[in-house]
């Protein structure tokens, strides 16, 4: 027997799952799924592996040569050998914190303990490992979301041809239309931190669906505290996200009723998620007292490079801090508002403004506001779109467990709208919030009849290609103004993108 459950035609036992799991963590039965998924995400996966590769290195397809400042994770690791938590002064550069006469990172510790496990199994060789490490994250990410979403169309569509259809559309939109694609400008180590940063919280978020799914075990636990835990090491506020997800899916199990009324005892799978993450967090404490003597403090800013060297700069952060919710309206303006002069009337119809268009706008209460942006919805019209749509599906039926998410994930964004600076990249810290509404849309995309769904795939289609082609543009301008592109690199491509 066949329901009708929000405009899709669902069997029995189907319905009954979705009604009692999450909308994003249901899965199909194994039989129904299309046996050319695997086949199809394998070949997307590897198709991002290589036009990823080849981005991050510049044509060049050599990931093992050298990235700007990615040596301090080298020191980080060769310090931290030896019971150390400085660096090299000229491998930071002008990016240190000095304290105490020694110059110290304040990027977490996750890509200097990921050199030491390259280590154990391949010689430096004076190596920085910077494109390995990016590009390895990028794949992570990017395999992570293909999967979710393959497990996310099977549950939903009936028809195996449209299953692929829609699969690989979307799957296309997040590989290449999406801030991730944007951000394989370069793999310096902003970007290869900020790219682990996703990487665990995309694996935070396919872990709670088989959890919400499935249940608890042992393994679920131990990678679900696990990916909170090296997001908070790979970036300290893209673990906000995953560790409030965390302590809202323990909370569900220590404080939720029961069948017979009674509240559920905590299992072995939550007890090894808490006691790993309590690892990874104690860890992180430990990192941040050696550094600055305070366990409780990520970055210092007033002993930063910069800072010193420019008291009005420092006096603005005395005033202000690094969050300040006063910033919140100006940070939308930049990474959600197209700024004039973003879309041309000549090929490639995209620009970077070449001055600075925030000068004026920042006040007294931003640090700094990279001027080279192209705000979401013209750098990524898709993901835009399917964050209003799916917010707006949630918004119209409120229930399940992706509620918890997207609290947790929003609370992150938030997070990083009242930080003392915005920059282009930090898009990425906003994408689990972009990706969780984003799968909540996918019933919007399925239709409902044949002439429907064609529409729906057509305009869908349509919109996926723009996004590809922005944010592929989007990609070059960056490269193009990017002081760690080799400035042949970026004299090629300014020289065609105004020829």
């Amino acid at each position: 027997m066949v329901f009708d459950v929000e405009g899709i035609r669902l069997p029995r036992e189907e319905v009954t799952q979705a009604r009692r799991g999450s909308q994003i963590s249901s899965r199909p039965n194994h039989e129904r799924a299309p046996r050319v998924s695997l086949a199809q995400a394998a070949a997307l996966i590897s198709l991002f592996v290589v036009l990823a590769c080849f981005a991050i290195t510049h044509g060049t397809m050599d990931v093992l040569a050298p990235e700007v400042r990615s040596r301090t994770f080298v020191s980080m690791w060769d310090h931290m050998r030896q019971g150390r938590f400085d660096v090299d002064p000229s491998a930071v550069e002008t990016e240190a914190i000095l304290k105490d006469g020694r110059a110290y990172a304040y990027w977490g510790p996750f890509p200097a303990l990921l050199r030491g496990a390259i280590e154990v199994f391949v010689r430096r060789d004076g190596r920085d490992w910077g494109r390995i490490s990016t590009l390895l994250a990028a794949i992570v990410s990017a395999a992570v979301m293909v999967v979710m979403l393959q497990d996310r169309v099977n549950r939903i569509v009936e028809s195996p041809a449209k299953r692929r259809q829609l699969s690989f559309l979307l799957s296309i939109a997040w590989l290449f239309g999406s801030p991730l694609w944007i951000a394989m400008a370069s793999a310096f180590l902003y970007h290869e931190a900020i790219l682990w940063a996703l990487a665990w919280s995309m694996v935070f978020l396919s872990v709670y669906s088989d959890v919400h799914r499935d249940g608890w075990t042992v393994l679920r636990g131990i990678l679900l505290g696990g990916a909170a835990g090296l997001a908070l090491l790979s970036r300290m506020p893209c673990g906000v996200g995953p560790g409030l997800g965390l302590i809202a899916s323990v909370a569900t199990v220590a404080f939720g009723a029961g069948k017979n009324g009674r509240r559920s005892a905590p299992s072995a799978g939550v007890a090894s998620a808490l006691g790993v993450y309590s690892l990874l967090v104690g860890f992180a404490l430990f990192v941040n007292y050696g550094r600055w003597g305070n366990p409780l403090e990520f970055m210092p800013i007033e002993n930063y490079v910069e800072h010193v060297a420019d008291p009005a700069r420092s006096a603005r952060f005395k005033a202000f801090g690094a969050l300040n919710v006063r910033r919140i309206p100006v940070a939308l303006e930049y990474y959600f508002l197209p700024e004039r002069g973003n879309v041309t009337g000549r090929f490639p119809f995209l620009a970077m403004p070449g001055w600075d268009p925030w000068k004026d706008r920042r006040g007294d209460t931003f640090d700094y506001m990279e001027p080279y942006n192209v705000a979401l919805p013209v750098s990524a019209p898709f993901v835009f779109l399917v964050s209003i749509v799916g917010a707006a599906a949630f918004a119209r039926r409120p229930r399940g467990p992706e509620g918890l998410l997207l609290a947790c994930f929003a609370a992150q964004a938030i997070l990083i709208l009242t930080y003392m600076g915005t920059a282009m990249r930090y898009q990425i810290d906003m994408m689990p919030l972009y990706f969780v509404s984003g799968l909540l849309a996918i019933p919007a995309f399925a239709g409902r009849g044949s002439s429907a769904t064609s529409l729906k795939s057509g305009l869908l289609a349509i919109v996926v290609v723009l996004s590809v082609y922005c944010a592929t543009i989007t990609m070059l301008l960056h490269k193009s103004l990017l002081f760690a592109i080799p400035w042949e690199t970026r004299v090629r491509i300014f020289t065609w993108i105004h020829s």
